[in-house]
């Protein structure tokens, strides 16, 4: 039997007032600290509340934050605003630190008390709306979706604020050229894929960045994603996950299995080929017993949406210590999510770029974002989408005037590929960089390696499949 417990203290009227008398008196830097840590919603009086308010938006608004500036400026609005003890008191507790030296440590203290409080109610209300949904016979699982989802995505996402000193920065220039030095920790910090010379040229992906994928539509895009995938959880074994908003099981399965077999995907899609009889079947099962034990997790959802990508990467961090992360794609989620708010497809990626930054940096991963080009070959109005990130690949596909071109006759051999991947934006490496890939549809495979290239161009020509069954 369940033991019965108090129930919590949900406010904490002291701490509020405290934090407040903060924003009545505080300098500028206590100021900042407390509008980057509390928001409104943290407050349990809607006295404080307002309060909160009124001075968040004489801070928006360039105005001096204080109760004198708030009098003189803003008099009629704070006059009707109602609270247990008077302004004047609640500006005291500030202020008569001074007298009975108690100022150290006033504001994390006094924050931390608000949090906590608001953290509180924040459960009540996930277990009230639990107990009624237990109340009208929903099945559990999904009563237990609803309050993992609720507990996922309790905070608004925000990247960690870090203010250093200088004898800070000294700290941290020592230490990150001593990680790049030691090679183990290095490993532990970057994530590789299997195209040596894109590991190359970016010094592979580093967590905490946003990559940005890009290509026309039908140029491979999703393709070469999931090639990025398979390197990381099935070759490296390092735990990644592709969340995708277009596909299903059953065609994710045919494409890594043609990835990973070297069986055609269209055999694999007819059935073709696959009798024992040629060992076609065999080899499937062999691989799919080894991607069982490998780190590539999966998730589908077909009404792709902001606050659907925050959950669910929490929860693959939280559950399986995922390092990478496909985002494929953010076009998807336009309609979805900008419905009834006249949001235009270009605001909504903004929005997501700048939510999957955050994320990637907050949960220490790479994220690759998958966005789809207008016929222009741009991303449209995005620019703070390639802002956001710290490295922009786009696939282009070579056409006949390429192969003619200067630009592209410097590049060795390149009659042996047919795609680019340029670097259009790179933040801590070159940018204008191309590599040079060959991209073999029938099996959805990219290679920037030359004896694989010349492997696929024999097969071309001859209208085979590259080793479909040995």
């Amino acid at each position: 039997m369940a033991r019965k417990i108090n129930s919590p203290t949900i406010s904490d009227s002291e701490s509020e007032e405290k934090v407040l008398s903060i924003l009545m008196n505080g300098k500028q830097h206590e100021i900042e600290a407390v509008f980057d840590s509390v928001k409104e919603t943290d407050f349990y009086y809607d006295g404080h509340r307002q309060l909160y308010r009124l001075f968040r938006a004489m801070y928006e608004a360039g105005e001096s934050v204080s109760l004198n500036s708030a009098l003189a400026l803003h008099r009629q609005e704070i006059e009707g605003i109602q609270t247990k003890h008077s302004f004047i008191e609640i500006s005291t507790l500030y202020t008569s630190l001074f007298i009975v030296g108690e100022k150290r440590d006033f504001l994390q203290v006094a924050v931390e008390a608000v949090k906590k409080r608001a953290a509180y109610r924040s459960l009540v209300d996930i277990m009230t709306t639990a107990r009624a949904d237990m109340e009208n016979d929903l099945p559990p699982d999904d009563i237990y979706d609803k309050v993992e989802k609720s507990l996922l995505t309790r905070q608004p996402l925000k990247a960690k604020i870090e203010r250093l000193t200088p004898k800070d920065m000294g700290g941290a220039i020592l230490e990150a050229v001593t990680e790049r030095m030691d090679k183990e920790r290095r490993a532990g910090r970057v994530i590789y894929v299997g195209m040596p010379r894109l590991n190359s040229y970016s010094g592979g992906f580093e967590k905490g960045d946003l990559i940005i994928l890009s290509a026309p539509s039908g140029a491979g895009k999703s393709a070469l994603a999931m090639n990025f995938v398979r390197d990381v959880g099935y070759v490296s074994n390092k735990a990644a996950l592709y969340l995708n908003s277009e596909m299903s099981k059953e065609q994710i399965a045919l494409r890594f299995t043609a990835m990973l077999t070297g069986i055609a995907y269209n055999d694999l899609r007819q059935g073709r080929g696959l009798d024992d009889s040629f060992g076609g079947f065999s080899k499937v099962a062999t691989m799919a017993e080894t991607f069982a034990k490998k780190q590539v997790y999966l998730t589908t959802i077909p009404d792709l949406q902001i606050n659907n990508i925050a959950s669910e990467l929490r929860r693959a961090v939280d559950r399986f210590g995922v390092e990478f992360v496909v985002v494929d794609y953010i076009g998807r989620m336009d309609s979805i999510a900008s419905k009834g708010k006249g949001a235009e497809t270009w605001e909504i990626m903004e929005q997501a770029a700048r939510l999957l930054k955050t994320l990637a940096q907050e949960l220490d991963i790479v994220i690759l974002m998958v966005a789809q080009l207008n016929k222009a070959g741009e991303l449209a109005k995005a620019s703070a989408m390639k802002n956001e990130c710290d490295l922009w690949l786009n696939i282009k596909r070579l056409t006949y005037e390429d192969y003619q071109s200067e630009k592209f006759k410097r590049y060795p051999d390149i009659n042996l590929y047919n795609t680019v991947l340029e670097f259009r934006k790179a933040r801590n490496v070159e940018s204008g960089v191309m590599i040079p890939l060959h991209f073999y549809g029938n099996t959805l495979t990219f290679t920037d390696n030359k004896e694989k290239a010349e492997e696929y161009c024999h097969l071309e020509k001859l209208g085979k499949n590259p080793n479909p069954i040995a």
